[in-house]
């Protein structure tokens, strides 16, 4: 069963596509419809109700008077008892579960085309705007590339100039800088050239005898250059012992200016001196002295920068 928008003819021929009176594609099944929604419908349209009540009225108007002719029937009565039939009927037909759930296909269907028509257009001008922006951003995006690879390389080119410059002047402090080592260096040496020699301890020679200790300690200048004048000065830290003898050591050097040794002995015998002098200038510098017992020892020499002790332990 099929209606026209328009006219709101109802034709039970469901293969007819076109109304006959208003030339209108018929769209609506009246049997996908259920029940409810056929009688709003229908009862929403004065046209459409009117059109229906008619042609109902005439069809149970004409079976009735027929019957009523021929039987002698009620009128009225028989008349409400088929529109009651009619009306059970219809609301049966469409609670038919293949009716519902084809009346939700066809709306479902309807939806989707009604939503195809409404959004598509939008959907489309959407994907050309984007497509648009799209477009404008890349061009942006590649200008701010071209522009920032351009000044990357402007500043890149700055950078490697700075740190060329930066090498140069750090070659130029590293020269500097061993040119000022070596001339600390020549400076070191020169100094040290100036310096006067001094002894170093080289051993201890003792020997002990009857009645007293002989020691000969031996020295060592610092430089490979000629002595001049040497003097020892002895000194016993232990008061119990006394200074026997004093003397320098031929075997290592030791020679007076003029063939003598100059010796001395301090009145208390704790304290000796001697000066003398090395043939031909080098040699070990030493001193040799005896004493009667066993004592701590101060040696003392200009060529000595602090004095140097023998001790009990040593001999």
């Amino acid at each position: 069963m099929k209606i026209c928008d328009n006219c709101k003819n109802i034709y039970s021929d469901n293969t007819r596509g076109v109304c006959p009176k208003c030339n209108i594609i018929l769209k609506q099944d009246y049997s996908l419809y259920n029940s409810s929604d056929l009688v709003d419908d229908i009862s929403k349209n004065g046209k459409t109700l009117w059109a229906i009540s008619w042609r109902v009225f005439l069809m149970i108007f004409s079976i009735i008077g027929f019957v009523g002719i021929v039987t002698g029937f009620n009128f009225y009565g028989k008349m409400k008892a088929i529109s009651s039939s009619i009306e059970t009927r219809i609301e049966k037909e469409f609670e038919k579960p293949q009716i519902e759930a084809t009346v939700q296909k066809v709306a479902a269907v309807q939806a989707r085309s009604q939503m195809d028509s409404i959004l598509d257009p939008e959907v489309k001008r959407f994907s050309a705007r984007l497509n648009e922006l799209e477009n404008k951003t890349d061009s942006v995006i590649q200008n701010q590339m071209d522009e920032f690879t351009m000044s990357l390389e402007v500043k890149y080119n700055l950078l490697n100039m700075t740190i060329e410059n930066i090498y140069d002047e750090i070659a130029s402090i590293e020269k500097a800088k061993d040119e000022i080592l070596a001339i600390e260096e020549e400076m070191q040496e020169i100094k040290e050239y100036a310096k006067p020699p001094i002894l170093i301890f080289k051993e201890l020679i003792s020997k002990s005898k009857e009645d007293c200790y002989r020691l000969r300690p031996v020295f060592t200048s610092s430089k490979n250059s000629a002595l001049g004048l040497i003097t020892f000065t002895v000194t016993l830290l232990n008061s119990d012992s006394e200074l026997l003898l004093i003397d320098n050591d031929p075997e290592f050097g030791g020679l007076s200016y003029d063939g003598k040794t100059y010796t001395r002995i301090l009145g208390d015998k704790q304290v000796g001196v001697i000066n003398y002098a090395l043939i031909g200038g080098t040699g070990y510098p030493s001193v040799i002295f005896e004493i009667s017992k066993k004592s701590k020892v101060k040696i003392e020499s200009n060529y000595l920068p602090e004095p140097y002790y023998i001790e009990l332990e040593d001999y």
